[in-house]
């Protein structure tokens, strides 16, 4: 999740314009469109806001996936000591048997 971060930078908000986005030739820009397969403002800011809808998915599930780790590894530690202790118990009764006088 981290190699998003790379690909996708933090972006700023965009600057307010001081040219006038209206083209004298308008119908230019969607023969490109057409023909060269070019981005049309409005594909470029569904492209923004999908960018930055995923980007928000994949910050909360870093999150929950971080919450997570830590309490997998919470529970395997508490696993692993009372692992140790059972082990521990068996082999003091082992050497308790060993050593201990036979009655008979």
């Amino acid at each position: 999740m981290r190699e998003i971060d790379r690909y996708i930078p933090p972006r700023a908000p965009p600057n307010p314009r001081s040219r006038s986005t209206r083209s004298w030739l308008p119908f230019l820009g969607e023969v490109l469109h057409t023909v060269a397969g070019t981005a049309t403002e409005e594909e470029i800011a569904k492209a923004l806001n999908a960018t930055d809808a995923m980007r928000k998915t994949q910050v909360t599930a870093f999150n929950q996936w971080s919450k997570a780790e830590g309490d997998i590894a919470s529970l395997t530690r508490v696993v692993d000591d009372r692992m140790n202790a059972l082990q521990r118990l068996i082999t003091d009764q082992r050497q308790a048997m060993i050593y201990s006088p036979c009655q008979s």
